[in-house]
């Protein structure tokens, strides 16, 4: 992947059209060729582009106009007339809403055993030796841009309206986008800063945005990253994104690195991937063989987890319906935890605030380690068959221990025992619960 530069926009090119000596001199032409229409302010301007460096401004003036700059070499002088009077013949589409514009003016381009070919609509097959060529082009302020571009350099100034941009191969420095932007993309680099809304399809690019709008991207084998965003609707393949704020989130994705920052609700449906937020208010996850590090949350809801982990330095609340071999690191749990059905899994709280209401874990082989506050009452109810009790006397009063063969029913009391009092509740099938006090 190409090396991102940091957005410059210059003069250079606007000054070299000034200046630049119109010759046409025997076999070479050293030219630069202009087109100008008359156009609505908030017109639209739809540019093809082709292996040609090009920078876009914008201006106050209701016009669109349109410079190609060409240092050529052709065979033979006849050529180079050829070419000459076909640029100068050569009109564009243009009506008060909308100029189409094309940089490639031929038809083809071929270079066979270093014979360098250039096919020109109703004239024969013209030989060059050299062929370089930038452009220019000037819109509206308030005009919409429809880019389609290849194998290019392309540097763009402030849009006040619409972006549609379809990229192949190129680097793309941009400023600010005024409206909602579309960019499908491939095998490009490309720079923006302030955007509204963007929908966006990309292959194998990269991109880097400073404050954007909401976001729907479809992406595979990219790097994304921007500063604050709105909402985010990710369908994501083996991509690295990354965002410093957001607005909920959607995540769909495989082989897939997400660095949310501050956000608000998640939806997540993963494999193989790599979530991490500073905070979140609610999530809503299925997952396999994925890891989520989320600094504080509100509510993690998990459908289904399978061998992946979650870790939080503090979270108020944890409803999971099905999980097998995941681990599960908590430092600080403030209301409730309630496991429906787990299977081999570690579940570690490191501490229980005196604001919880309820823990509710059912499930197999599963390692269970929890601290509570030493001024907190509770009441603890273990069935088990197999189990593997850790917990100090000096905690818990015991009110009933019932020993059968394998099974056991434990109930122990905590401080002052009342009707209502938070629990703790544990069941299943060769269960390990270790609790401490702190």
């Amino acid at each position: 992947m190409k090396t991102r530069r940091i957005l410059l926009f210059s003069l250079s090119l606007c000054i070299i059209a000034i200046i630049f000596p119109h010759t046409l001199i025997g076999q070479e032409i050293d030219k630069t060729y202009k087109w100008n229409y008359k156009v609505n302010p908030d017109s639209r301007v739809a540019l093809g582009n082709y292996d040609t460096d090009i920078v876009i401004h914008t201006w106050d003036k209701p016009e669109v106009e349109f410079h190609m700059i060409i240092n050529a070499e052709f065979r033979n002088e006849e050529d180079a007339e050829e070419v000459d009077d076909y640029l100068k013949r050569l009109k564009f589409s243009s009506s008060s809403g909308r100029t189409e514009l094309n940089s490639r003016f031929w038809k083809s381009r071929t270079n066979i055993m270093g014979i360098s070919t250039m096919v020109l609509e109703g004239l024969k097959p013209i030989r060059y030796r050299k062929f370089k060529m930038e452009c220019i082009l000037w819109i509206p302020e308030e005009a919409s841009l429809e880019l389609n571009t290849k194998y290019s350099e392309v540097k763009i100034e402030d849009l006040g309206a619409e972006l549609i941009l379809d990229s192949y191969d190129d680097e793309i420095y941009a400023e600010s986008v005024g409206e909602k932007a579309s960019i499908v993309a491939k095998y490009s680099e490309m720079e923006f800063s302030d955007m509204k809304d963007v929908d966006l399809d990309l292959y194998n690019c990269d991109l880097l945005m400073k404050d954007v709008g909401d976001l729907k991207i479809i992406t595979k084998y990219s790097e994304i990253t921007a500063a604050d965003a709105g909402i985010l609707d990710i369908d994501s393949y083996e991509d690295e994104l990354s965002f410093e704020n957001c607005g909920d989130i959607k995540f769909i994705a495989k082989y897939s690195e997400l660095n949310a920052g501050l956000a608000g609700k998640l939806v997540a449906d993963n494999y193989e991937c790599e979530f991490t937020a500073d905070k979140i208010t609610n999530a809503r996850i299925q997952a396999k063989y994925s890891d989520f590090v989320i600094t504080m949350a509100d509510h993690l809801d998990i459908i289904s987890f399978y061998e992946g982990g979650i870790e939080s330095e503090n979270v108020k609340s944890i409803e999971i319906k099905e999980t097998k071999y995941a681990e599960y690191n908590i430092e600080v749990l403030g209301k409730d935890l309630i496991i429906v059905e787990g299977y081999e899994d570690n579940i570690a709280v490191e501490r229980l605030t005196t604001g919880m209401q309820k823990i509710d874990i059912n499930g197999k082989y599963l390692d269970i380690e929890m601290g509570i506050a030493f001024n907190f009452d509770c009441r603890l109810k273990a069935n088990i068959r197999y189990p593997d009790l850790d917990i100090d006397e000096d905690i818990f009063r015991t009110k009933i221990h019932i020993k059968e063969g394998s099974d056991l029913e434990y109930e122990g009391i905590k401080g002052t025992e009342k009707t209502g009092m938070p629990e703790l509740l544990i069941s299943g099938y060769e269960v390990n619960l270790s609790i401490s006090e702190y």
